[in-house]
């Protein structure tokens, strides 16, 4: 996006979001400029050495192939050296890792006194009072009584 001229269009979002990239890109198109002989050829090679050297510490891809390798897997196979040399590409390849499956709960012990009485039950396995609704006593429902078409509404 940077790339896209979107650090001016649209600073408010970049500067916030991709702030390392519109630094970048500004750098690169003073150094453009100002383009030495046998220096690179590539702009996208210069725009990443320039990353490189700008900006050590930041979490941003500081190789131009650091797309390619990370589709092909290489965030999880080469964690070390992908992890300094493209963070950038490999933020969301690691974080599936993180999110392990919950636990499955303990089971429950066939014997009812070491386990307990279910919620909502007392000590000898009937329901609890305050219950709302249980399988032995299901609540009774209100019956509506149905008006037949053409009947006149009862007025209050």
């Amino acid at each position: 996006w940077a790339a896209d001229g979107q650090c001016k269009s649209n600073p408010g979002y970049m500067h916030d979001s991709c702030k390392y990239s519109c630094w970048e890109w500004r750098a690169r198109a003073s150094s453009a400029r100002h383009h030495l002989p046998g220096r690179h050829s590539d702009p996208a090679a210069a725009r990443f050495e320039h990353r490189r050297k700008a900006y050590p510490d930041a979490p941003i891809d500081k190789n131009f192939h650091c797309h390619n390798w990370a589709a092909k897997g290489e965030c999880l196979s080469n964690r070390a050296f992908m992890a300094t040399t493209c963070p950038e590409s490999c933020k969301d390849k690691y974080e599936d890792e993180k999110d392990e499956p919950p636990s499955k709960p303990p089971a429950r012990t066939a014997h009812r006194a070491l386990a307990g009485p279910p919620p909502g039950h007392r000590e000898d396995g009937r329901h609890h009072p305050r219950c709302i609704a249980s399988p032995t006593s299901p609540q009774k429902k209100k019956k509506r009584k149905k008006k037949k078409k053409g009947e006149p509404k009862e007025e209050l």
